[in-house]
């Protein structure tokens, strides 16, 4: 009966370094994105430390999965993922932000549902401390050294990647003044999709079916419309038909959409997303790359061309 328990509590601290191991994977290959995330909770440049996080994971992971320092690594674990609940929590109930970057861009419309994520979060608290106080070594760990060796070669390796992935938050706000702000809507021959309004408020979401930043966006941008910040949305993307229907399968988009418009978009779009905001048959504001939710956009810079709070 205690060979089982012991069976049961190695398999656990198994299991639970292979998902932080995953965790950190799914983050590293894509560092900025992670970045952008983390700041949409409205914690500015503070986001840059967002790359320690992921580090902190893989570390984890490098530690149950080699069984080194079980207990104490347990311990970590469980007000890591504490501390990450806590965020998450603040996030969605300041900023109505649901997007938690978890495992990256995987299933992202499932692991975001906030019921999901505070399941994931209960179970892998119960499973760290469960290892904490359940976890015994039954003999001396004669190739400790050995395992420390490969920890850090690891380590390094991987602070090598998320660096060459990263791109700082405040580099990615502070986009130049772009040259098509004051243009009007037919001379970008935007009107040809549509009739805009003088006294509406429009937004122009150019996208890719298969770009991380976008897709880590859509949920953000829903919430201009869902919310009455904008009028109406416009999306553009472009991608090919396997990515469209994948994108379709997991996304919903609250506005107009326009496909095969690449000759179109692409004179204007040279970051992927680009969005233009519209009032008056002007362009207004151009932001290039990740869109972060309504209230940290105002936040972030001013936007007092949106609409005004409404009752919702």
């Amino acid at each position: 009966m205690i060979v089982k328990k012991e069976y049961l509590i190695n398999l656990l601290t198994l299991l639970l370094g292979l998902i932080f191991l995953s965790s950190s994977y799914l983050k590293i290959t894509d560092t900025a994105s992670f970045v952008q995330i983390v700041a949409s909770y409205g914690l500015g440049v503070f986001s840059n430390v967002a790359p320690f996080v992921i580090i902190i994971e893989l570390l984890l992971a490098l530690h149950l999965i080699l069984f080194v320092k079980v207990r104490q690594t347990a311990i970590i674990s469980f007000f890591l993922i504490l501390f990450f609940t806590i965020i998450y929590t603040y996030g969605l109930l300041v900023n109505d932000i649901r997007s938690c970057g978890c495992f990256g861009d995987l299933w992202e419309n499932f692991f975001d549902q906030p019921i999901i994520f505070y399941s994931k979060n209960v179970i892998l608290m119960t499973i760290s401390y469960l290892i904490y106080y359940k976890y015994k070594m039954t003999k001396k760990d004669d190739e400790y050294k050995l395992k420390m060796i490969v920890i850090f070669t690891l380590t390094a390796f991987s602070i090598f990647l998320s660096g060459y992935t990263f791109e700082p938050y405040r580099k990615i706000q502070n986009s130049k003044v772009s040259p098509w702000i004051g243009s009007s809507v037919d001379q970008l021959n935007l009107d040809e999709l549509c009739e805009f309004s003088e006294d509406s408020v429009y937004m122009v979401f150019m996208f890719s079916y298969s770009c991380p930043h976008c897709l880590n966006s859509i949920a953000n941008v829903n919430l201009y419309k869902q919310n009455n910040y904008v009028d109406n949305i416009i999306f553009l993307p472009i991608g090919n038909n396997l990515d469209k229907r994948k994108f379709d399968k997991n996304y919903k988009l609250l506005g107009l959409r326009f496909d095969e418009e690449e000759t179109l978009i692409r004179p204007f779009c040279k970051v992927f997303p680009t969005s233009f905001f519209i009032k008056n048959k002007s362009i207004i504001f151009v932001k290039e790359g990740f869109i972060p939710s309504p209230l940290v956009f105002i936040k972030t810079f001013g936007a007092d061309f949106l609409n005004p709070l409404r009752d919702n």
